[in-house]
């Protein structure tokens, strides 16, 4: 019969009182297995590390998950040591992307209201991390699906949404999928679906010399980030008309030019900016997207040379 072992793990949260000052409060997670604590570059416990008691599978995924319930922590580490799968917890944002930067994992799971770094700047910040092409899969957490201003991350920063209460076939499902895609030597995240820039087609259908797609590419580049940096402006100074307008046309050039995702994204804010609200969000990852677009273009035109 194999032996359990029950690990208390202490996590301390700043918490304000009714008179609005702050205090430390002790909270202790009991798990079965071990669990090995993780300092933060600041110092804090902020985070800690489940393992299975018997060693990891080798189907086992490395998964880093950001919660900052206690509960709910338990739950999805309980959840994750169940399908044979190890964890590292953080509390907020901030510390999953310090997790980030200090090791490999297979998939997030990021709960979306966190505090003092959401999970959609936590998003935003990992993306800026994600090197040579390869995205780690990050998939939401939320009690109320995906987050109308989490929109424009879905599908090129973040992979989906689990509704809590998240259920063991839930997560067994999203699992498999992340596993698979590491099996053939990919991540499953956002670049499932499509690329972020394909030569477009009617370049070939017309019989377009090289110097004309060069030079088109570069105008759309240039257009592009006119135009992001319009739409950015004109939503920080919450001129939503223009902001709309910059969006739209940004919409428009990036579908024909090749660029269908960026162009869904501009579709997003179009369409948010039309009820009056364009969450900051959205406008960086569309910009880290044309970043993306303006690197694919420039490997293609190398290519070409």
């Amino acid at each position: 019969m194999a032996s359990r072992i029950e690990i208390k793990i202490l996590q301390r949260k700043t918490i304000p009182d009714q008179q609005g000052e702050n205090f430390r409060r002790d909270h202790h997670l009991v798990i079965s297995g071990e669990a090995r604590r993780m300092r933060s570059s600041k110092g804090d416990d902020r985070c800690f590390r489940a393992d299975l008691a018997g060693g990891a599978a080798p189907e086992s995924l490395r998964v880093l998950v950001a919660e900052d319930d206690l509960l709910s922590q338990e739950v999805i580490v309980r959840l994750l040591r169940h399908l044979g799968h190890c964890a590292d917890v953080v509390a907020d944002g901030e510390a999953a992307v310090e997790a980030m930067a200090r090791r490999e994992y297979d998939v997030v799971l990021m709960d979306v209201n966190m505090s003092p770094m959401d999970g959609p700047t936590a998003c935003l910040e990992m993306s800026k991390h994600m090197a040579g092409g390869r995205y780690l899969p990050i998939y939401f957490l939320s009690a109320s699906g995906m987050p109308r201003h989490c929109g424009s991350l879905l599908g090129t920063i973040v992979s989906g949404c689990l509704s809590k209460p998240v259920t063991v076939n839930q997560l067994r499902e999203t699992l498999e999928r992340v596993g698979e895609g590491a099996a053939h030597g990919h991540a499953t995240g956002p670049e499932r679906t499509g690329e972020c820039w394909v030569l477009p087609r009617f370049f070939a259908d017309t019989g377009c010399e090289a110097k004309s797609i060069q030079r088109m590419l570069a105008e759309f580049l240039r257009g592009a980030r006119q135009l992001s940096e319009e739409l950015r402006v004109n939503a920080n100074a919450g001129s939503y008309s223009l902001a709309v307008r910059a969006a739209h046309s940004l919409k428009g050039m990036s579908r024909q030019m090749g660029a269908e995702r960026l162009g869904s994204m501009a579709e997003h804010i179009e369409s948010t900016g039309q009820q009056q609200f364009i969450d900051p969000a959205s406008i960086e990852a569309a910009a880290q997207e044309l970043r993306l677009v303006e690197r694919a273009i420039a490997a293609y035109l190398c290519r070409k040379t």
